[in-house]
């Protein structure tokens, strides 16, 4: 692993991201950090999508409204990941970390 590569870490597992994406997600970090670093009294950690209140993550139902005003579906690409992943990933891993077990 280089040092552009991103990787989540999901329910115990680590999930590495395609290289734009991981250009994406490093960006978002950077700007949460910066924003984290003028309130570090409202939490404890730099969350990468930080609520109204800073001291928690945005919200599942903020965040579906903020891909709808752009016209990003998931369920197709949730559905394509699936697929994905099921070509790469034992079926019980797959099930748990997408929740389908």
């Amino acid at each position: 692993m280089d040092r552009s590569t991103v990787r989540l870490h999901l329910n115990g597992y680590y999930v590495e991201l395609p290289p734009r994406i991981s250009t994406l997600v490093r960006q978002r970090l950077e700007q949460a950090e910066a924003a984290w670093e003028n309130n570090r009294s409202a939490s404890t950690t730099p969350w990468l999508f930080p609520g109204h209140n800073p001291a928690h993550p945005l919200c599942l139902q903020s965040i579906q409204l903020q891909l709808r005003k752009h016209d990003l579906k998931g369920l197709a690409g949730r559905n394509t990941a699936r697929l994905a992943l099921a070509a790469n990933v034992p079926a019980s891993i797959l099930a748990e970390v997408t929740g389908t077990a």
